[in-house]
Parts: structure tokens; C-alpha cells; sequence
């Protein structure tokens, strides 16, 4: 396969529509082949979402690959090691792939698995929020250029759409016909919800592009399925009979809430009338069928094995006080550091190791900032939490009031990594409270792995409350973790090499909400176990 970057999206060459998609067929099952040229003015990178690639072709600029220069080509070949289902491929540097830089792929199952589901036809709903000045949505002062002409109002509005389109589309189809529906978030803030209630019952076939055990099936009468940024649901239904049938995608996030989504729809029409397909009235939101994901095993499991390693990443903020990267008056932006888009890279230097971010802010400057805009709605002046450095190696820090003060934790590529080595069986634990403010929820996303969800808590009361916990879990490359919640999950390190962990809010990420998996050598000490490949299987 072979696709283009240009300022108009991401192409299937030669010149196809953003909308349509790639198909990799069987052939492609083992063997991924790529040729990715750029033609925007700027470098860029291709990330393969969901594939877990070998580490140097991850797609990560300045992190597993240099950019991809303006009218230069990057071929990409590896052993894609999944099943059939539902990934995509989006750039991985600057705020390219919140822009709308990205491109749906499917690997297909064999014909006679095909064949056995009845050989439906195939249907993307690929459900997308953008901002429509995203420079301005968190940062407008470091970019006067693109926002100084616009009112306040105007820096955080949304454009929502479904396949790239806002007006009602229109599927014709048969009665009795089967659908696979690949359903996908390709947002970066909102979660989506998506309302199959016009179908009797809808059957789970793969989460995040891989596949779960069949005959598991989605109440749709009683749940709509919610997807958060970066993640997918394949789901088999048939049309029921003649007709105009809706698939409704909603999102209360930003403008509506859940009396008043935002809604976008489309309709498979098996009617032999022609008068159009009229959108029903939006009912309420529908109970989230957030929950399957953890009642769903997966297809192909991983093996129970003793945990080896286990980590932990607290990502807690408090969004909607802005970003350390933001000035919050106009009269101090001679304290915010002048950037020439596309932003340099910037060196690490912890751990005697040199690497280099995908984000720069200037040093210190979440504390300093945070102190002196009280005015502004910064609650006592308490620091960022995604601030560049502690508080110990900042000159210009001025520690606030006993009782307002906060934790400054490092959540940038500046952070330690977390270790593992090769054959770990690892448990993570994500926490998601935030220290002041509201907050809010966050999609995860590991680079390179697949992983089980093993326990859900909630923080309730000031403790940890349990809302779930079992062995059976779908597979997943992105997790979504909500506010006042921690999500426990296991994966194996069987992909050497250095991965991004982080937030998919492609803005989050921006400005810092990220760490790193980083292998041990297997000559390491920390690695004694590495004698039998898979040590502690039980």
C-alpha cells in the first residue's frame, strides 16, 4: 500500500477521499508494507495504531524514528501480529493528528471466517471531534499569528463530525442484510456515543482491532456503546427488515450535554419507498455499554502467568485552569517563550540518557505562571501539576500557603521511564484524580503492546472503592480511565524497545501528559529471569 500526507489529509494513493479506507487483506495479515510520502510544508510522522510494530518503526518523531522531511518518502514493512479488525494510521508529531491526519485500515479475516459470519458488508462510522482553530483551543498566545483576530469565544469551538460530514448520509442495503459496523473515535477530546437501538441485538467481534471470544452480544435496546479517542468496536448486526434504519453517534462533551447532544446520523436504508430517511428525534442518552470491555474475553487471551513487574502512572490534573504551555493576559506574554512553529525538539538528560520530547515549555514556568494570575481563575495560586521541573530546581518558585500546596510531579519524556524487561508479565495501574478542579477523563494508550484489563476503582469517600475486578477482559491498546478512577491492567513485555504511554488527547500529549516504557538490556541485573524466555508461566 502506498498513501500520501499532503495539507488535505492522509491519501490512499492514488487521490482517493479522506473518507474511504484501506483494506489490508489476508496477505497483509503477516506482511505490512507502507510508502508514506510528505508533501506538507513541515516534517511529519506515520504511527500504525494498534499494529505494535518493531520499536524503530513506531512512528513516534524524535522518539523511535526522525520525522518524515517535507517532499521526502519513508517506506514502512513488519510482521503485523494481530487479527482481523478495525486500526488506523495517524501522525505521530506536532498537533498533526489532531488536525484530521489520519486514515482508517482494516485487516480482514479470512474468507472462511468470512463466510461464517455470513458475509456481511462492510461499514465505517468514524465518529471525530476537531477543534476549528485548535492552535488557539489551548494555547492562543503563543500563536498571535492565528488567534489574535478572533474573540475568546471563538478559541474553543468544535466542529463535530461523522465520516467527515455533519448532514444525515444515507446506506442503501437490503433487508435481512449483515453489517459489520467498525465504529471509531478518531477525536481527540470527546467521548462518543453510538445508538444501535433501531437493531434488535448487535454481536461483539474485536476491541481495538483484535478480536473476542463470539457469540457476545450488545443489548442495544437497553445500552448505546461508548468509545473514547483512539479506540474501536467492530459489532455484527442485521438490517431487520424494509426501512430506514438510524445509527445515531452522540457526544455531550463541549457543546450539549445529556439532555442535548451533539448528534451526527447515519441510515442504512432497506425501504422500497422513495421518500427520504427522516432523523428520528434524539432520545436521551442511553445507558453507556462502557462495561462490556471488561466482560468480553478476548479471543486469543494471554496466557495466566504469574505478574513479574508491577508500575504505576498517576496522570491527575486540573484541565480547565490551562496549560503550562498558555499566558492568561495579554500583558504577559513577554513571559512566555516566543516558539516558531513547528516546535523544536528538546533534550532529556535524566538518567544519564539523552532522548527527546515530542513537546517544549519553558522550564519552571507552570509554577511561576500559576502564582501570578490568580485573577484569572487559578485557584490560590497553586502550581501546575504538568510542570516542567520540581519545585526544588526551579529559581523563580515561591512555595505557596501549607494548606494549598501540591504535589509538582513530573509528566513529561523529563520523567523517569518505567522499567521492564523482556518476558516481564507486567501489571500497570493508571490513577486519574485530579488535585484540584474538576478534571477529567483520560484515554490511555500503550505503544508497542496489547493489554487485559484486570481491576476497575473508583475514589469515593477519600478511598479506593472496587467496581470491578476478573480475568476476562477484552484486548486493548487504549484504556479509558475516568475521572476519580484507577484502572489496573496487565501486559507483556514481548516488544524490546522504548514506548510512548500516554494520553491520546492529542493536546494532552502536547503539552506533557506522557511517559515512557523503556526495556532493561537483557544483560541487565534487574533481569535475572531472562534464562527461560517465559519464566513464571504457571
Amino acid at each position: 500500500m502506498a498513501c500520501t500526507l499532503s495539507r488535505y489529509g492522509l491519501f490512499r494513493s492514488p487521490g482517493t477521499q479522506p473518507e474511504e479506507f484501506m483494506e489490508a487483506w489476508e496477505k497483509y495479515h503477516y506482511d505490512f508494507r507502507l510508502l508514506v510520502l510528505n508533501e506538507l510544508s513541515e516534517p511529519t510522522s506515520l504511527h500504525a495504531h494498534g499494529l505494535n510494530p518493531p520499536n524503530g518503526q513506531d512512528g513516534v518523531a524524535y522518539i523511535t524514528e526522525p520525522p518524515i522531511p517535507p517532499g521526502e518518502e519513508r517506506e514502512y514493512r513488519f510482521r503485523a501480529q494481530v487479527g482481523g479488525g478495525s486500526f488506523w494510521l495517524h501522525a505521530h508529531s506536532s498537533l498533526h493528528a489532531g488536525l484530521g491526519l489520519w486514515i482508517p485500515l482494516v485487516l480482514q479475516h479470512p474468507s472462511q471466517e468470512r463466510q461464517n459470519l455470513g458475509n456481511p458488508s462492510e461499514l465505517i462510522l468514524m465518529a471525530e471531534d476537531q477543534f476549528v482553530h485548535p492552535y488557539c483551543a489551548y494555547s492562543p498566545f503563543l500563536y498571535p499569528e492565528k488567534c489574535q483576530h478572533l474573540v475568546t469565544t471563538e478559541h474553543a469551538r468544535v466542529a463535530y463530525y461523522l465520516n467527515r460530514k455533519t448532514s444525515p448520509q444515507v446506506v442503501p442495503c437490503s433487508a435481512g442484510e449483515k453489517f459489520v459496523l467498525r465504529l471509531r473515535n478518531a477525536g481527540t477530546e470527546a467521548t462518543w456515543h453510538f445508538n444501535l437501538s433501531w437493531f434488535s441485538s448487535a454481536m461483539l467481534l474485536a476491541l481495538d482491532g483484535n478480536d473476542v471470544q463470539r457469540g457476545h452480544m450488545v443489548d442495544t435496546k437497553e445500552h448505546a456503546i461508548i468509545l473514547s479517542s483512539a479506540q474501536r468496536t467492530d459489532v455484527l448486526v442485521q438490517v431487520p427488515g424494509s426501512g430506514c434504519y438510524p445509527i445515531i453517534v452522540s457526544s455531550g462533551s463541549h457543546a450539549g450535554d445529556e439532555q442535548h447532544p451533539v448528534s451526527r446520523v447515519l441510515f442504512l436504508d432497506a425501504s422500497k419507498v422513495p421518500e427520504p430517511c427522516v432523523p428520528p428525534e434524539f432520545p436521551r442518552f442511553m445507558p453507556a455499554y462502557s462495561h462490556f470491555s471488561r466482560l468480553t474475553p478476548a479471543r486469543y487471551p494471554m496466557k495466566k502467568r504469574k505478574v513479574m513487574r508491577n508500575l504505576s502512572w498517576e496522570i491527575s490534573a486540573g484541565e480547565q485552569f490551562g496549560f503550562a504551555g498558555n499566558c492568561y493576559a495579554q500583558e504577559q506574554v513577554h513571559l512566555c517563550r516566543e516558539y516558531k512553529w513547528p516546535l523544536p525538539p528538546t533534550r532529556s538528560w535524566q538518567q544519564n540518557e539523552t532522548g527527546y520530547m515530542v513537546h517544549s515549555r519553558r522550564p519552571c514556568q507552570g509554577c511561576e505562571l500559576l502564582e501570578r494570575f490568580n485573577a484569572t481563575g487559578i485557584i490560590h495560586g497553586r502550581c501546575w501539576e504538568w510542570s516542567d521541573m520540581d519545585a526544588k530546581n526551579c529559581s523563580r518558585f515561591r512555595p505557596v500557603p501549607l494548606e494549598y500546596a501540591i504535589p509538582i510531579r513530573q509528566q513529561s519524556l523529563q520523567s523517569k521511564p518505567l522499567m521492564v524487561c523482556r518476558g516481564d508479565r507486567v501489571q500497570l495501574t493508571v490513577s486519574n484524580v485530579p488535585r484540584f478542579g474538576d478534571g477529567e477523563g483520560h484515554p490511555i494508550h500503550l505503544h508497542g503492546h496489547i493489554m487485559e484489563l484486570r481491576k476497575v476503582e473508583n475514589f469515593t469517600g477519600g478511598r479506593w472503592v472496587l467496581e470491578w475486578q476478573g480475568d476476562a477482559s477484552g484486548p486493548h491498546d487504549t484504556v479509558w480511565v475516568e475521572r476519580n478512577h484507577r484502572v489496573t491492567m496487565e501486559f507483556d513485555a514481548n516488544n524490546p524497545g522504548r514506548w510512548l504511554l500516554h494520553c491520546h488527547n492529542e493536546f494532552h500529549l502536547f503539552n506533557g501528559m506522557s511517559t515512557r516504557v523503556v526495556y532493561h538490556p537483557d544483560s541487565s541485573p534487574e533481569c535475572p529471569h531472562l534464562s527461560p524466555q517465559w519464566a513464571g508461566e504457571t
